[in-house]
């Protein structure tokens, strides 16, 4: 007795152990799921952010130095070309120099003093325009920045004047000091030797640049000469330099050819505007505040230290002077990232974090200039996780943030981790400037992280809750076993009652959950439903975890086929990626006749309730017939048969399930003309035909569905069931694999726009007593009438203020079902009689026979004059026989009938 006692505390003990371990695992492959959705969320939200900051980066770039350089070159330009057909150009005249000069500082004023801060012309502001011939004559204005790192307004105007020297000899260079209201020059601020031709702007716009041209190309030199961007410098300010900030700073210049000719080879000088690349490095530093006080927000809730984040432009492609490219343009702490003075490769920047960055770059991709970082199209930016500490000993390797370690805080390997995103950006026709931003990982995981180590201790304290009364039950049930040996079997039989039958009606609804069979009809679970626990707790909270368990896979399934649902619960790995297989399908397309007309004519509440009462009972009837609803398109539906399980004879099932629907619309009418709503009339398109099917999508999106072109013929022939005036209308192949007892008219050869061959197509009239796939297969068809008074009667559908009870819908709808089989019965017969003498005029129009086809068409509008497709048939055949020339013997011969189709 003892034994027994023993084995069955022993068997409860497994049994409940068994049972919690199962909800334990399943609540963990959940909770995994969650995570890693999450992670998704996170890493495309920082994404995101960080390619906000980069597109704001050169938006301030092409804002603050690359029109308004333009527009200074421009304008300058412009001005010598009204002199030149004017006067005529002798820049030797101090004259006309002193109004180029005049026009040259006009324009910065212009720049310099705008106030208006939502016109992009006061966007940013360019420190000279001049021009220079090669009479080594030069004339311009630059205006020199005050407190040049906190504030941008001009302090000091100067104009530009050289009247030219002899050859081989400097010219004399004197700046002017101007009035900064009058423009007038007050005295000369500096005076000395000058050689414009050896400058760089000049020597890259002319000289050099056709040489590099004329040897990277065997074609000619173009025939036009083109504005473009000039080497990277180090600026020598044309007035007498005191501030730091502005001698030995980096810059470049924007430049015109002057050529009146229109070629290069009449060059006689260039025109150049000068822009200070320190502007660059400011714009830089408001995004990367930016950016930080983003991240300090939620979801991230990080703080970035300047040390650890930066961004950062690098030269990327430079033809004409290749040995430029990687050099560091600005930084978003340039102070720190580039040494005053000389030009900084981004690899040896001082600052760890770009250099380390610049370095994980080119270990990446190769180059600077690699394709996958010159690509600018959407989506083609670059973003990477690399090791810092692996970058700086010049390695790369890549990394994930997503680990967490002791405690609930990062990893060490996550604290090393930094994201890089990359965006690159055109300055003129050749020259490329690569936009790098880089920060930390853990800014985007941190959050991620704390959120994971937090669920997994609740799981942990969870299951070790569990154990502990699980210890808890076997200490007292051997404690019991020892001391009551007596009353074992009272005691086994009270377990019993208390513990293993519900332990095995759990375990039994649990075999069917996995079968996607939520047994709401079972005993076992109305006794959940209702309420009804045992006496031991923990049994209880299985019960109800049980429960909730079922109530959520239940209404998943109603977004998700349920073979989908069914694959993903029992655990098959190809229900979680994307996967498909081609097979043989039958589609079927449906939608509301008119429906636009009939939700303009209706309010909210009421078309809502018509399309929801509608859709319901079509998709009942349509799963009653093993079929699948892929889509709801609107007031359509997409429906599949054989996928993602087999069906046997799916042609002929999508047939009479298309049949079914047209037969449930006469109570579901009934029920809509009670209420006084519109009554609804369908149609219907069928095709059977190969397809891929399976999970289609992307890596983070996905859905069970088809695609090919079966599908698009499907949705072609539920077009034209609208111009044949027919309800269901199937293809040649579909019609094909009919039992011998459906009732079929051959419509017509239409060839469906979008497609080469033609196809026959089918208006599937009824079946036979008898003839129905479920009779075939031994089963009774399901009546419309019952899968309406199923759906209807479902409280979610009770409309408000119009109430449609259950006895009264079922009146409504067996009579007007009985009704409609009646007439169904009645009228089958005649139905294939016409169909018979349709098919016959069908075909004698298809022979070239117009006569008889006219005659044929004539008897059956008579029989049933609301017949369009024979109405077609005979303006059809009329049309040919009383055509403007009778049809040649090789024209009959190649007589076919076929409809060309040009709407979809």
């Amino acid at each position: 007795m003892l034994l027994a006692c023993i084995g069955v505390f022993v068997s409860q003990a497994v049994l409940s152990m068994e049972s919690q371990e199962a909800t334990f695992i399943a609540y963990r492959h959940s909770v995994q799921t969650q995570r890693e959705l999450i992670r998704l969320m996170v890493l495309n939200a920082t994404s995101w952010i960080l390619l906000e900051a980069l597109k704001s980066v050169e938006q301030d770039v092409i804002v603050g130095i690359v029109e308004p350089a333009d527009r200074a070159v421009d304008t300058l330009f412009g001005a010598m070309s009204r002199m030149r057909q004017r006067d005529s150009w002798d820049f030797t005249d101090q004259a006309q120099r002193r109004e180029v000069s005049h026009h040259a500082r006009e324009e910065l004023n212009n720049q310099w003093t705008c106030t208006q801060l939502n016109n992009n012309l006061c966007s940013g502001r360019t420190l000279s325009v001049y021009v220079t011939l090669a009479g080594k004559q030069l004339t311009g204005a630059a205006f020199r920045p005050f407190l040049w790192d906190s504030d941008l307004h001009a302090a000091s105007h100067f104009l530009l004047d050289s009247p030219g020297g002899s050859p081989g000899l400097p010219t004399t260079l004197t700046i002017w000091e101007a009035d900064n209201l009058t423009g007038n020059r007050i005295n000369v601020s500096s005076s000395s030797p000058y050689f414009p031709s050896r400058q760089d702007f000049y020597a890259y716009a002319t000289h050099e640049l056709l040489a590099s041209i004329a040897a990277a190309s065997p074609q000619p030199i173009p025939a036009r000469p083109r504005k473009m961007w000039s080497q990277l410098y180090l600026l020598n300010p044309w007035w007498p330099s005191h501030e730091p900030h502005a001698a030995g700073s980096m810059a470049i210049s924007w430049t015109r050819p002057i050529a009146p000719c229109g070629i290069y080879s009449c060059l006689k000088g260039v025109v150049a505007a000068d822009a200070n690349l320190h502007a660059v490095s400011r714009g830089l530093s408001k995004a990367s505040r930016r950016l930080h006080a983003e991240l300090r927000r939620e979801p991230w809730n990080f703080r970035v230290e300047d040390d650890s984040s930066s961004i950062f432009i690098v030269n990327q492609v430079s033809p004409h002077t290749p040995e430029q490219i990687g050099v560091l343009i600005a930084s978003s702490d340039c102070k720190s990232s580039m040494r005053h003075g000389e030009l900084t490769w981004a690899v040896d920047s001082p600052l760890a974090v770009v250099s380390a960055t610049a370095q994980a770059l080119l270990l990446r991709f190769g180059t600077w200039n690699a394709t996958e970082l010159t690509r600018m199209g959407d989506g083609d930016d670059q973003s990477i996780h690399f090791s810092l500490g692996a970058a700086q000993k010049g390695e790369f390797l890549q990394c994930d943030s997503f680990i967490p370690g002791s405690f609930g805080l990062l990893s060490e390997a996550s604290l090393d981790c930094m994201q890089a995103s990359t965006h690159s950006m055109f300055l003129d026709d050749t020259l490329q400037w690569l936009v790098v931003v880089v920060i930390p990982s853990a800014a985007s995981s941190r959050s991620y992280v704390a959120k994971a180590v937090e669920v997994d201790e609740e799981v942990r304290a969870e299951q070790r809750h569990a154990e502990e009364k699980n210890t808890e039950i076997l200490v007292t049930c051997a404690v019991m076993a020892a001391l009551v040996a007596f009353f074992v079997l009272l005691l086994g039989l009270g377990t019993s009652l208390l513990v293993l039958r519900p332990l095995r009606r759990l375990r039994l609804l649990m075999r069917r959950l996995g079968q996607l069979d939520f047994a709401h009809d079972s005993a076992e679970y109305r006794q959940l439903a209702k309420g009804r626990r045992g006496g031991v707790r923990e049994m209880n909270e299985l019960q109800d975890g049980f429960c909730r368990l079922s109530r959520s896979i239940e209404v998943f399934a109603r977004f998700v086929p349920d073979s989908v649902v069914r694959s993903l619960v029992s655990g098959d790995p190809r229900a979680t990626r994307l996967n498909v297989y081609r097979r043989n399908v039958s589609i079927m397309f449906s939608d509301i006749r008119d429906f636009t007309s009939i939700s303009e004519e209706l309010s909210q509440d009421d078309l809502m309730f018509v399309l929801t009462l509608y859709l319901s009972v079509m998709t009942r009837v349509v799963e009653s017939y093993e079929g699948i609803v892929g889509e709801i398109l609107g007031d359509g539906i997409l429906a599949f048969w054989n996928t993602p399980d087999d069906v046997e004879d799916h042609a002929a099932k999508a047939c009479e399930a298309a049949l079914a629907q047209q037969r449930a619309l006469v109570p579901l009418n009934a029920e809509l003309k009670k209420l006084g709503l519109p009554e609804l009339s369908i149609r219907i398109g069928v095709h059977t035909g190969d397809v891929l099917t399976g999970n289609i999508g992307s890596e983070t999106k996905m859905k069970f569905g088809c695609m090919g072109d079966p599908v698009n013929l499907a949705s072609r022939l539920e077009g034209l069931c609208k111009i044949y005036e027919v309800g269901v209308i199937c293809s040649g192949v579909t019609h094909a694999l009919l039992p011998s007892g459906f009732v079929c008219r051959k419509l017509d050869i239409v060839q469906v726009k979008g497609k080469r061959e033609p196809t026959t197509i089918f208006e599937v009239i009824g079946h036979n007593i008898g003839a129905s796939v479920f009779k075939v297969l031994g089963r009774d068809s399901p009546k419309s009438w019952e899968v309406l008074i199923e759906t209807a009667s479902r409280p979610e559908l009770v409309r408000t203020g119009t109430l449609l009870s259950l006895p009264c819908c079922k009146r409504n709808a067996e009579a007007a079902a009985a009704a409609a089989a009646a007439a169904d019965d009645a009228l089958l017969a005649a139905r294939a009689m016409h169909a018979q003498l349709y098919e016959r005029a069908l075909e004698a129009y298809s022979s070239a026979r117009f006569e008889e086809a006219v005659s044929l068409a004539a008897q059956l509008q008579e029989e049933r004059p609301e017949d369009v497709a024979a109405a077609r048939l005979r303006e059809r055949a009329e049309t040919a026989l009383g055509g403007r020339r009778i049809l040649t013997r090789e024209e009959l011969a190649g007589w076919t009938g076929i409809v060309m189709m040009t709407d979809k």
